[in-house]
């Protein structure tokens, strides 16, 4: 009746765990899905169908052809037209009569200097002042504007008479007069002419505009030069002359810039924008064809209007829909193979979160950079054009390579490098020169065991992406500088990805409750606080922890599996002895407490330090799976020892008639209060400590150490524990399984080698 009543409620147990588990996978695949299909709405939705990326200043590689007729209006047309009105309206300026005005004042003042000069001298001015007239004019000059050699001056007052210099002045001022009149203007960084004269646009103080030849101030000096060469016959008046002019001269036309502007301004406000047309038939882009602003601006307008005759919806367009079918086969591929294929210490859930979320997270990156980026550089197509080297194509791979594994993250490589194709001109180029820079990143993260690594991995897939973009320029001929921009910018988002990933691993840790390589690394320091207070408190399950970390490693290593994590788990894999040391032999010092005790409590408390382990190891917040080995590194094997001294004891009992069974079976103690609560070895670097755990401890009751006797030890523990189904949740093979029994036997050889017995001190005398 209780064997019936036992069978059923492991009948009701076994079907209940078989719903549970199969709601979890139904759930599993729910949330990808989920997952999948917002990294395609991400990715795509809002996108139009705006055919091929034209690249600027790169050789277009096929023709495009226009399907119908159709027009529009070309800004790149208007903006060329207005570039061109621009360039040929003749600049204003505005004319001042204010430098004649001033040099005649000026020469005004000399003849007043020289006149009081004159008075003084003769004896008819009141004024006591004895300067000379040299002093007179210099007092002039310097009370100008007029950078002139005084000397000059004195000379030509000295060499001319009153009727001369009254001559010489009224001339010098005619000329300027006319010079004036056709305009001096200096050159400026507003307008910078090609010839001696130019049309320009007058604007006089009536506010009349006229047309005029005006002349650059270098170009009036010749012409003064020339004039009073003419006007002079003696070649040192003409001289003099010059001088004095020269210095009066200056630019009488002022750049009206306002005015000029907006002269401009309304010539092109005067012109319709140009309507280009295109019949059925036309070639919109030719092969060959070097891609102009103009060329992006006719494919653009042509897309648009095909989406207006096709219609287009914003959720369910043609290009929506491709895209969604591609991305969801990409997707569906990484699940099966996540599902079917991974074998790790961390659970499938864990790696399908993990890949789903770095995907959403890269293309979610994507999103904002296109995005802001056209927004930014909207009038700037050779900036747009750089936009698709500014995607960290490689952070979501990194990231899965360093947490999962590379087979995980050279599919999601392949995923995103795909949805990169697919945003932009489903180039096949595009896909692989995104594609093997991510295998070189996933590569060079893998088992990566220092962080600052990650930024080589992230400098490395730069590089090989601007190597890409290189091996491209040579295949297609595209412009060196458009090429050497894209590698620059591919090598600088390489670095910035690695810092990324630096920056996000650590959420990925804790979030998914997942130790890379560099977490277990760090736990390796002997003076971590559980590992000292071992040290001190059981000192013989510390020691037996690293001989066991010693078997683990190295069969790990040999299989193929992690022996970084063996090593880990297997310093912190007995540190529920802690709470109660003595109790276990390879802490005891000649005393026992089990004597002391029936087997049923010992049993307890031998079980007990897997559950104390497990809570120790949760305070310190050690790593999940360490927890798991803790869990695990017993199974639900038999504490064979107590077991048997039960049955004993029940034996004895029955013998001594302090018991009555119906039958003798009824002898044997309960066997479930005599193994330990398991679960069992769920992945290879457990069911490895499982094992190492037992051979160690058994190593030490070896009474001769022989490779004989090594092997019939460990084949003994290994064909109980097989036969009790201790691995049967466990993906170790049959060859794993001796690779795993052949290492043991050569560490323990190693370990466990007898030493050349010296002689003692009387010995060496006796002989002597």
């Amino acid at each position: 009746m209780v064997t019936a009543i036992q069978k059923k409620s492991k009948a009701t147990k076994k079907q209940s765990f078989s719903i549970h588990t199969k709601a979890k996978q139904l759930l599993r695949i729910f949330l990808f899905l989920c997952f999948a299909i917002s990294i395609v709405f991400i990715s795509f939705l809002g996108q139009k169908n705006e055919g091929k990326k034209l690249i600027l200043k790169e050789e277009a590689k096929e023709r495009v052809v226009a399907d119908f007729n159709f027009e529009y209006e070309s800004q790149i047309t208007a903006e060329a037209i207005a570039k061109r009105i621009r360039t040929k309206t003749p600049p204003i300026y505005i004319r001042s009569d204010e430098p004649l005005i001033q040099f005649e004042s000026f020469l005004n003042a000399l003849e007043n200097a020289y006149t009081r000069h004159q008075l003084k001298k003769e004896g008819l001015s009141n004024n006591e002042d004895s300067s000379s007239l040299e002093e007179f004019l210099n007092e002039v000059i310097a009370s100008s504007d007029y950078e002139m050699d005084p000397q000059i001056i004195y000379q030509l007052y000295q060499e001319t008479s009153p009727k001369e210099r009254y001559k010489l002045f009224e001339d010098g001022v005619e000329i300027l007069n006319l010079l004036y009149l056709d305009g001096i203007y200096n050159k400026t960084s507003e307008q910078e002419f090609k010839v001696s004269t130019i049309i320009l646009q007058i604007k006089d103080s009536e506010d009349s505009s006229t047309q005029s030849k005006a002349r650059t101030v270098e170009d009036a000096l010749i012409q003064l030069k020339m004039k009073t060469n003419t006007l002079f016959r003696d070649q040192a008046l003409s001289q003099l002359s010059f001088e004095l002019l020269k210095s009066g001269m200056k630019a009488n036309l002022i750049f009206g810039e306002k005015e000029t502007e907006s002269a401009i301004a309304k010539a092109i406000e005067s012109i319709q924008t140009p309507i280009l047309k295109f019949k059925q038939g036309d070639s919109i882009i030719r092969p060959g064809q070097i891609i102009s602003p103009l060329e992006i601006e006719t494919y653009k307008a042509y897309k648009a209007k095909e989406l207006e005759l096709k219609g287009d919806s914003l959720f369910f367009n043609e290009l929506f829909r491709e895209r969604f079918y591609l991305s969801f086969i990409l997707f569906l591929t990484l699940y099966l193979f996540i599902k079917y294929e991974i074998n790790t210490f961390k659970s499938k859930n864990t790696v399908l979160g993990v890949c789903a979320t770095a995907l959403l997270l890269n293309v979610i990156l994507f999103r904002i950079i296109m995005e802001f980026g056209e927004l930014l550089f909207q009038n700037n197509a050779s900036l747009i054009a750089l936009l698709p080297n500014l995607l960290p194509i490689a952070l979501a791979p990194i990231l899965i390579s360093v947490l999962v594994g590379r087979l995980p993250a050279i599919l999601t490589a392949l995923i995103i490098s795909s949805l990169f194709s697919l945003g932009f001109d489903h180039s096949l180029d595009l896909m692989l020169i995104t594609f093997l820079p991510s295998i070189v990143g996933v590569f060079a993260s893998y088992k990566i065991r220092n962080r600052s690594k990650l930024i080589r991995a992230g400098f490395l897939t730069g590089v090989s992406l601007a190597l890409g973009y290189a091996i491209l320029f040579f295949l297609n001929e595209s412009s060196i500088a458009l090429v050497t921009q894209r590698m620059i910018c591919s090598i600088l988002i390489g670095l910035i990805t690695g810092v990324t990933a630096v920056g996000l691993l650590p959420v990925f840790e804790q979030f998914f409750k997942i130790s890379t390589s560099i977490t277990l690394l760090e736990l390796t320091d002997f003076n971590h606080p559980l590992l000292r207070k071992m040290q001190f408190d059981a000192p013989g399950t510390y020691h037996h922890s690293l001989m066991v970390a010693n078997l683990s490693e190295n069969a790990a290593d040999l299989i193929g599996a992690n022996p970084l994590l063996c090593r880990v788990c297997c310093l912190f894999h007995d540190i529920g002895k802690l709470k109660k040391p003595e109790y276990f032999s390879e802490n005891q010092r000649g005393y026992n407490p089990h004597d002391e005790k029936n087997p049923s409590m010992s049993a307890l408390v031998i079980k007990s330090h897997v559950k104390e382990g497990v809570t120790i190891a949760k305070n310190e917040q050690l790593p999940k799976v360490i927890i798991d080995v803790i869990k695990q590194h017993h199974g639900t094997s038999l504490i064979k020892y107590f077991y048997h001294q039960a049955k004993k004891r029940h034996t004895q009992e029955y013998l001594e008639g302090l018991k009555d069974p119906q039958n003798l079976s009824d002898l044997d103690p309960e066997e479930s209060n005599y193994r330990y609560d398991g679960p069992k070895p769920k992945f290879k670097e457990s069911a490895i400590i499982f094992f190492a755990d037992a051979v160690e401890a058994a190593s030490r009751s070896l009474k001769k150490v022989s490779q004989p006797a090594i092997e019939e030890m460990i084949d003994a523990i290994f064909k109980s524990r097989i036969q009790d189904g201790q691995l049967d949740e466990c993906p170790l093979t049959f060859k794993e399984l001796n690779q795993i029994k052949s290492s043991f036997t050569r560490t323990l050889l190693n370990m466990l080698h007898s030493r050349i017995e010296y002689p003692s001190d009387s010995e060496i005398k006796g002989t002597a």
